[in-house]
């Protein structure tokens, strides 16, 4: 499920760039490694979070999330200037407001897109085992 959200937020990543007139040809790889960049860390996080209340523990992930949208908006604003893995991608440079934009609304769907997927899955579930 995990993929399913990493690929759904690389697929609005892409569609807002475009939606701001950049060339994007080329450039689902470098976001691919973006959320693997931040992805792993964010899972070592989680599996190191000691037990703690339900309420702490959502304030901490979403502390988590609002950082991972900061580093994953730094990056994307990299990687249009050229400065972060290939450097000959067609994408013309975004402005820092851009990329945080970018970042945010990408990394929102995809919260919303595994949470569907859980939903749905566990949906099943109940239905295949009663």
């Amino acid at each position: 499920m995990a993929m399913i959200s990493i690929l759904v937020e690389i697929r609005i990543a892409l569609s807002l760039l475009r939606r701001m007139k950049r060339n994007v040809i080329g450039f689902g790889a470098p976001l691919f490694v973006i959320n693997m960049v931040t992805w792993l860390p964010f899972l070592a996080v989680l599996d190191r979070l000691p037990r703690m209340s339900d309420t702490l523990w959502v304030v901490t992930v979403a502390a988590l999330e609002a950082l991972i949208v900061v580093i994953e908006g730094r990056l994307i604003l990299a990687a249009t200037r050229g400065q972060f893995f290939f450097r000959n991608l067609p994408c013309r440079a975004i402005r820092p407001g851009q990329a945080m934009y970018v970042s945010r609304i990408a990394n929102l769907v995809s919260i919303v897109a595994m949470a569907v997927a859980m939903a749905g899955v566990e949906f099943v579930l109940e239905i295949v085992l009663g």
